[in-house]
């Protein structure tokens, strides 16, 4: 008999939302023919339990939105109506409670899964369609990109649920991949984590490529700061620059699989870009093409896959670990090289360009130098209530001179020599009290996420190499935006509650 299956790839396919049984043509892959997505095997006669499950799915989610659309901002929820809890999943420990709390009115979450964790989110929105308050959780650290630990991020993902559910009740929540996902080679994985978590929660789950986390991030430092009402534990949202800043920035994001980033062309500082040109439009623009967004990327070589790759040719080669970073070194600098011949305005160290630095290898260098330290009050910047942080290329030089030097105390919270020095005055000013206790929770942090010996070695060369690479001087401004962690989800919120798209 052949065999039947059914797509759930639910919010992007309408085969999936449908709940359509697909038969499956001999010969043929198993995939959906209208998105191309692996088909779930289903047996003759659960027909109708899907059909139910995908009608369910596109219901719920029209009347949310409509219930939002229609409902004033002021005016009490109507008691949420819980939709039957999914089967467990075989994979993960984590079980989905039921929704016992009246949804919150006017909120919306995103979990984003990544290659550093994965990060909950959840906004406000007033009666305007303006983002007015936001709760983001603490990030979990499991690398998602490892298929050996889709267990652990089924559970990620179950206890953020549960949380928000806890907080704000039956609130619409979407499943966000980031682009280290992206690539043939990771679809396979994308897509059985997609078929799992789709199945296990019935949510919308959507994998954003470069394009769009770029467009997102960027658009999300440009943006109106949001007022944040929630005490937040360790993490703060970031709070955005002005929009005149939209003209001179260029965005450079340094993941943990990829380096990736994007600006803006010919922008009129007098006429904002289109606010059509999103993520959601493919279509590739000229670069003499005037408010135009543009993105590169350089896959394979962020500080994970970078470490990864010179672990793997020393061992190959039986050379040194330091040895082979220098090789790796040589391909970054020649894929770069090839994305300064396409976007030459990465060069541009005039006109006030500004390049904004985001990702986790930045963030280890501002932290383990202790460059947003008190003795650093003339580099600690508020714009618009983000906090900032303004580097030098002499920062860049001694973080990778630090990490290369034998038994470096970095990680060692007492001892780290940073604490106390400022290297633009070489004095010393020891912190104390609450202040070196955060600092040294902050290094812990890092130094739990990035091993010292490989991962630390990696951000520092990448680093150098891009500074190198764009041919950043003196004069032009570099700024680490140190609340980065939730710039582009919550952006991915605002473009989807805006656009009618929740």
């Amino acid at each position: 008999m052949a065999k039947q299956g059914k797509c759930s790839n639910f919010g992007n396919c309408s085969k999936a939302d449908q709940g359509q049984i697909i038969n499956h043509v001999a010969g043929q892959s198993f995939e959906c023919p209208e998105c191309g997505f692996h088909l779930i095997e289903i047996n003759q006669g659960n027909g109708k339990k899907w059909l139910i499950i995908g009608v369910l799915v596109v219901l719920l989610g029209a009347g949310a939105l409509a219930a939002f659309l229609i409902t004033p901002a002021s005016d009490p929820a109507p008691a949420s109506v819980q939709a039957a809890l999914p089967p467990p999943s075989p994979i993960g420990n984590c079980t989905l409670l039921p929704v016992r709390k009246t949804a919150a009115p006017n909120w919306y979450a995103a979990i984003e899964i990544g290659g550093r964790g994965i990060k909950p989110l959840a906004l406000k929105f007033n009666s305007q369609l303006e983002p007015e308050d936001a709760y983001p959780l603490d990030t979990q650290n499991v690398n998602a990109t490892d298929q050996n630990n889709l267990p652990e991020v089924v559970d990620a993902v179950c206890q953020d649920i549960n949380t928000f559910h806890e907080q704000y009740g039956d609130l619409p929540i979407y499943l966000i991949a980031s682009s280290a996902f992206n690539g043939d080679e990771k679809k396979p994985q994308r897509e059985e984590m997609q078929n799992v978590l789709v199945e296990k929660f019935h949510l919308p789950f959507e994998a954003v490529d470069v394009k769009c986390e770029t467009h997102y991030t960027l658009e999300s430092i440009l943006a109106p700061p949001i007022s944040l009402k929630h005490t937040v534990q360790s993490n703060q949202l970031t709070e955005l620059l002005p929009q005149k800043r939209r003209c001179q920035a260029a965005l450079l994001d340094i993941g943990s699989g990829n380096i990736k980033g994007g600006y803006y062309t010919h922008c009129d500082k007098d006429k904002l870009p289109e606010k059509a040109v999103s993520c959601s439009s493919q279509t590739a623009y000229a670069l003499n093409e005037p408010n135009q967004y543009h993105y590169y990327e350089i896959p394979h070589l962020g500080t994970t896959e970078f470490a990864k790759q010179a672990k793997e040719t020393a061992t190959d080669k039986a050379i040194p670990f330091t040895e082979a970073i220098g090789q790796v070194r040589r391909n970054l600098d020649d894929k770069l090289s090839r994305q300064i011949d396409i976007h030459p305005y990465l060069t541009n160290n005039k006109d006030d360009k500004r390049l904004y630095l985001v990702g986790g290898a930045v963030w280890a260098m501002n932290t383990l130098l202790c460059l947003d330290c008190p003795q650093y009050d003339d580099r600690s910047k508020t714009d618009n209530q983000n906090r900032y942080t303004t580097l030098k290329l002499s920062d860049i030089a001694e973080f990778h001179r630090a990490v290369n030097t034998p038994n470096n105390a970095l990680c060692d919270i007492e001892n780290n020599p940073y604490l106390a020095l400022d290297l633009d005055t070489k004095k010393t000013s020891p912190l104390s009290g609450e202040r070196k206790r955060a600092q040294q929770e902050a290094i812990t942090k890092v130094c739990n996420i990035f091993k010292p010996d490989t991962d630390l070695v990696a951000a520092a060369e990448i680093l150098q190499a891009t500074v190198n690479g764009m041919h950043i001087d003196g004069q032009r401004p570099l700024f680490f935006m140190q609340d980065n962690l939730y710039t582009w989800s919550r952006q991915y919120l605002i473009e989807k509650v805006t656009q009618g798209k929740p």
